[in-house]
């Protein structure tokens, strides 16, 4: 009881630092609620949707762009150049000749440049850009392991969840009949207090096994949302409306205020 109470002070801290504020009610998630891995997409699916949406990858993705850019931009100071150039001229001298002396003239022309040599700085830059090309792809590619690890896992761990949950509740209805059986049994003289002590312990520690299968669930299907790239704020929402009315964890007497950090 003394560690259970020690790590209860301990997540009331925890949710203190988030918060700002001492929590006294704490809202437990309805035992209606839906828990089951039957709805999700098939793998391949949802890996080709995480693809186009994870964070991680368009980050890589992008940063891919821009290198290749950046590539492209060096490369372009070795390449020749046509311009093409026009003049018109037109000129009119009033002099002592009988008549007026009066030219015209348009020239047309192309101009082709073809850079030799631009020194060594500017071929040292474009093998740099060419190297940080390669780095950005097998940044990409990595990038697109971890994450289609991270999926996979995810995925296979919600399903195990969801299978775990039903496993705990059978166990802590076994457990439950086990200790009425066994209270009955010390009603008569058949069981001794030990017994019964060993019985409620199970049950207690089926309680919390099952307790522990939901939170794992919860929080892995908010995982696959977020590694997919679709975790949004109706996803929270629906994780709310699953919040049955709160109870309360501590008296008012043992409430801390939190101070203000910030004048």
């Amino acid at each position: 009881r003394i560690n259970a109470q020690g790590q209860l002070d301990v997540s009331l801290e925890a949710l203190q630092r988030i918060t700002g504020k001492f929590i006294e009610n704490i809202h437990p998630l309805d035992e209606k609620a839906e828990l089951s891995a039957d709805s999700l997409r098939p793998l391949p699916e949802i890996e080709q949707i995480t693809f186009e949406n994870n964070p991680t990858i368009k980050a890589a993705q992008a940063q891919l762009k821009a290198a290749r850019e950046n590539m492209d931009s060096k490369k372009a100071a070795f390449y020749p150049t046509l311009d093409l150039e026009a003049s018109y001229g037109w000129n009119d001298f009033n002099g002592p000749s009988p008549q007026d002396d009066e030219t015209r003239e348009g020239v047309i022309g192309l101009s082709l440049t073809q850079p030799i040599y631009l020194g060594g700085a500017n071929f040292a830059g474009s093998r740099q850009s060419r190297f940080q090309v390669e780095q950005a792809e097998q940044n990409l590619l990595t990038a697109q392991r971890n994450v289609r690890l991270q999926l996979r896992s995810f995925y296979r761990t919600l399903q195990t969840n969801s299978e775990s949950i039903q496993a705990r509740l059978q166990e802590t209805i076994s457990n439950e009949s086990a200790l009425e059986a066994t209270r009955a049994g010390y009603d008569v003289g058949t069981r001794n207090i030990v017994e019964v002590l060993d019985a409620e312990r199970q049950y207690f520690t089926s309680l919390s096994n099952y307790a522990n299968a939901r939170y794992d669930f919860i929080l892995t299907r908010l995982q696959l949302q977020q590694t997919i790239g679709q975790l949004s704020m109706e996803d929270i929402q629906t994780l709310n409306a699953q919040l049955t009315a709160p109870i309360r964890i501590m008296s008012g007497s043992e409430a801390q205020e939190v101070p203000e950090l910030l004048p």
